[in-house]
């Protein structure tokens, strides 16, 4: 074989290993468990045990629907919190898988919901009708409370771009008492939602929006950029604790915006383990 050749098939060979690894980026779920203490549950319980949905970005993930399902159903969670851009910008909503996808999901356990920046420009109100008629609720600037073995959980929602006001939620009765779970889209909100001035803080924020950063930096993991926080991000993925104390969890996402590149950066669903 001469030179020429050579050099063609090692093309071939880098190329196929670029498009298998990106591949693997976009549809290899890193299922990671996350624990969360709080004295706010009886000491009778064995805790509450959620699964985050984000970013999905239907129907651009679409072809793995059925493959988040069963993981969702393998986890076995108490709770199902989803926080936003389940559709793209461009998406068909009607089309997009977006109406599986609920279904499967609420069929596991209930199911809650905001908005991210996609949904609210893109038919925001087909968007609520699939998922309501789907048993997933949307919870845009609302609270529901949760029950499990005679614990109450306040689940607070928030719609992408409002600013969090603690003493929205006052009202509610007993919430001091109980374990509050915040879900909102954009994790660049983490210190103003965890600032000392607001009356009411949440126990747990559950973001997206942040796609790990896009390309996470070996060694260091860190992620390279974000949207809403620019170059070399805060809050991309995983776990993060407040001054406060307060923990604010970052999913990764299961999809992408048009373009789907991943570099070091798999897709992700966290369960989250909430424990006296």
């Amino acid at each position: 074989m001469d030179l020429k050749y050579k050099k063609i098939l090692i093309w071939i060979v880098v190329t196929l290993i670029i498009v298998v690894y990106i591949v693997v980026q976009n549809t290899w779920i890193d299922v990671e468990e996350i624990n969360v203490s709080t004295k706010k549950l009886s000491s009778s319980t064995k805790g509450i045990r959620i699964v985050q949905i984000s970013d999905t970005h239907l129907p651009n993930s679409e072809h793995f629907i059925d493959k988040i399902i069963d993981e969702v159903q393998q986890a076995k969670p108490d709770l199902i919190l989803m926080t936003g851009d389940l559709i793209d910008k461009t998406a068909d909503i009607d089309n997009s898988g977006l109406d599986k996808m609920c279904s499967g999901l609420s069929e596991i356990a209930p199911c809650y919901a905001v908005s991210g920046n996609h949904e609210l420009i893109n038919n925001y109100s087909e968007w609520i009708k699939i998922l309501t008629a789907n048993k997933v609720q949307v919870i845009d600037n609302k609270t529901v409370v949760f029950k499990k073995d005679g614990n109450k959980v306040a689940i607070m929602g928030l719609e992408f771009g409002k600013s969090y006001d603690g003493s929205k939620f006052e009202k509610i009765q007993g919430i001091n008492n109980m374990p509050k779970i915040l879900l909102n889209h954009n994790p660049a909100a983490f210190d103003s939602i965890f600032s000392q001035g607001n009356k009411i803080t949440p126990d747990l924020v559950l973001c997206g929006h942040a796609h790990g950063g896009q390309i996470r930096i070996p060694f260091i993991d860190q992620g390279l950029f974000a949207p809403g926080q620019g170059i070399f991000p805060k809050y991309t993925s995983g776990k993060y604790i407040s001054e406060t104390g307060g923990v604010m969890v970052v999913s990764r996402g299961l999809g992408n915006k048009r373009v789907p590149i991943r570099i070091n950066n798999r897709v992700h669903i966290p369960i989250i383990n909430i424990n006296n």
